[in-house]
């Protein structure tokens, strides 16, 4: 296992290592530790967007089989109808058959603060579709918004957890649901709204993946 993004957000965020996907108007800007996604400009479908695709530090977009993200999401008090995800295992660009909150294929690990809930979901093919057991969990957000997100998927597994700031961790994972449509790809953020302008800022982002194995020589 091994970093293959981890940011801070301490200093300007350049094109090496994080682009914003031209689609509906965003902004991606590094002020006061943190990388913010504004929904603005013109709505693509009904909706106000923001997205992100990960780099590495030759500036190639990152592909990953077996891998984690782990962030901590600044939402504010204004949530309704706000929905920030990271994205993993994803591939091709956005908008494919008029759709503008998810690249053509992906997972989708979402926050949910107007209803009250985290859920996992893919696109294959521009389309959405479910994935196999339990998937969505019942979550509270309270006050100025503050909550980590850890999304994992291995082999057909996916993982996902979500809790407040000053809250411990919790123990077990949220969701474990499954699905083998897609194997490996790209680790996306994104931020969608349907209505006026928002904003989702992000403290911190890790990204791991998770089929690297150290080898260690023996020394004689």
């Amino acid at each position: 296992m091994t970093a293959r993004f981890s940011d801070e957000f301490s200093s300007l965020i350049t094109a090496a290592n994080l682009t914003s996907v031209v689609g509906s108007a965003s902004s991606v800007t590094a002020a006061s530790d943190q990388l913010v996604l504004l929904c603005s400009g013109t709505p693509v479908s009904g909706l106000l967007e923001a997205r992100d695709i990960l780099r590495d530090p030759a500036g190639n977009p990152l592909s990953l089989a077996d891998c984690e993200a782990i962030c901590r999401w600044d939402i504010g008090a204004a949530v309704t109808q706000m929905y920030p995800a990271l994205m993993l295992r994803t591939s091709n660009d956005w908008l494919t058959g008029g759709l503008a909150y998810a690249p053509t294929n992906g997972y989708i690990f979402e926050i949910q603060p107007n209803d009250s809930s985290c859920d996992v979901y893919k696109f294959t093919g521009g389309s959405t579709g479910a994935v196999t057991g339990t998937h969505s969990a019942a979550k509270t957000y309270t006050g100025s918004v503050k909550v980590f997100e850890w999304a994992r998927v291995i082999g057909n597994t996916l993982f996902h957890k979500v809790w407040m700031d000053n809250t411990n961790e919790p123990t077990n994972w949220d969701v474990t649901p499954t699905d083998s449509s897609l194997t490996s790809g790209g680790v996306q953020l994104r931020n969608h709204t349907g209505i006026s302008p928002k904003t989702a800022k992000l403290d911190f982002l890790i990204v791991r993946d998770m089929t690297w194995t150290e080898r260690l020589g023996r020394r004689r």
